[in-house]
């Protein structure tokens, strides 16, 4: 009976060596560390023209000034806009702020009450002086195919663009204040893009534009 007995211990002893050797095996192991995640940015920022110095939050101004009633006589500002981020932007917006008009010291000089279709007042000036705005797509400095232009149809902010020989589309300063078109121009990142403000003063324009004065702010938007 103590051999019986004997025997099934020295099995099962064999069977936990066994049993226990299964889980011994080489191994080795390696560790990295220090790693980051970084967020990109987008970062929009203007210039008087592509290869100026970009400021961020900075004003670029763009000055009219002398005009008279003439079709011909068109004046034309521009600003550069510059992604200076990390990430491509797929939208540019742009939009238009609340249109100021004044009467100058000149203005009020001439305001006798005798001039032929009325004294100057600086309501008339917004309300006849036109004004249109478009992005350069082709860096070309003109109006040209592939160009982006900002329209107004009925009261609402409409993007178009220049087929090839497309009209540029001029409103007044009152139709164009405060509006955003969401242009569909990608910027990205690295790139420069040169919006384009022309405005002239209509033929038909007479002695009430004397002397006045107006003013207009654009507001730029890049969203990823």
């Amino acid at each position: 009976m103590s051999k019986i007995l004997g025997l099934v211990l020295a099995a099962m002893l064999v069977m936990a060596l066994v049993g226990g050797a299964t889980f011994a095996a080489f191994s080795d192991t390696e560790t990295s560390t220090s790693n980051t995640m970084s967020v990109g940015t987008l970062d929009l920022r203007t210039a008087p023209d592509i290869g100026g110095t970009y400021g961020n939050g900075g004003t670029v101004t763009f000055t009219a000034s002398g005009l008279k009633p003439d079709d011909a006589v068109i004046t034309t500002g521009h600003l550069a806009l510059k992604n200076t981020g990390s990430l491509n932007a797929s939208i540019l917006k742009v939009a238009t702020g609340a249109v100021s008009a004044s009467l100058t010291a000149a203005g009020s000089a001439v305001a006798t009450g005798d001039l032929p279709g009325g004294d100057p007042t600086a309501a008339y000036l917004s309300a006849n002086t036109r004004i249109a705005l478009f992005v350069d797509m082709d860096d070309s400095g003109t109006w040209s195919a592939t160009d982006i232009g900002l329209k107004v149809v009925t009261g609402t902010a409409t993007v178009y663009t220049n087929g090839g020989s497309d009209t540029l589309v001029y409103d007044t300063f009152d139709n164009m204040d405060g509006l955003t078109w969401t242009t569909g121009t990608t910027l990205n990142a690295g790139i420069e893009k040169v919006v384009y403000a022309k405005a002239y003063l209509p033929t038909a324009a007479d002695n009430r534009a004397q002397g006045t004065q107006l003013s207009i702010d654009l507001t730029f938007e890049i969203d990823q």
